[in-house]
């Protein structure tokens, strides 16, 4: 019976010795950090957050989860999604262009007639689709993004891209590199 409660306390005593050491906290607490850093929720939400500070959670949340969903769907790089949307509205739903693009994805008024171009999920599966279209029928990144911006004919015809579509291509791409270097 001594003997137990011996071994009970010795067993307690390491434990708390063990666990409340600095040297096994900061291992501890390093491996959790690190693991945290390469969670791609976690990735997706700074990503997000870097580009709108101020997003309300609930926003947050429903375009990392519509992403998700569009990515399988589609099958487009969901980094690439998020790329498109930070370049094309800063994760602003409402955002409306000079040009009359409205959206997250900012879809010209043609291409959500059908739905509320507010509706985070219907935005963001709506431009996938269309950009899934664009590298389909391009073949490349760079040449779908510079149809999404410029539109796919003017693409098709012309060897030459407008300033903007070369920013625009640009910066995506830079995004693209970003999100992809976090997944290292």
């Amino acid at each position: 019976m001594v003997y137990r409660r011996v071994l009970k306390i010795t067993f307690l005593a390491l434990f708390l010795f063990f666990f409340t050491s600095p040297a096994v906290l900061d291992f501890v607490t390093g491996q959790y950090q690190e693991g945290m850093a390469n969670d791609p929720l976690i990735k997706i939400e700074k990503f997000i957050r870097s580009h709108y500070p101020g997003i309300p959670q609930t926003d947050l949340e429903e375009i990392t989860i519509a992403v998700l969903e569009a990515s399988a769907k589609y099958h487009v790089d969901s980094y690439l999604i998020l790329s498109l949307i930070a370049a094309e509205s800063s994760f602003r739903k409402t955002a409306v262009s000079r040009k009359g693009a409205r959206g997250l994805t900012q879809l010209m008024p043609d291409k959500c007639q059908d739905f509320d171009w507010r509706d985070i999920k219907g935005n963001v599966f709506r431009g996938t689709e269309y950009l899934r279209q664009q590298l389909e029928r391009f073949g490349t990144i760079q040449l779908a993004l510079a149809a999404y911006n410029a539109g796919p004919t003017r693409i098709a015809r012309s060897t030459e891209w407008p300033r903007e579509t070369r920013h625009y291509v640009k910066k995506v791409t830079e995004y693209y590199q970003d999100l992809i270097g976090y997944r290292n």
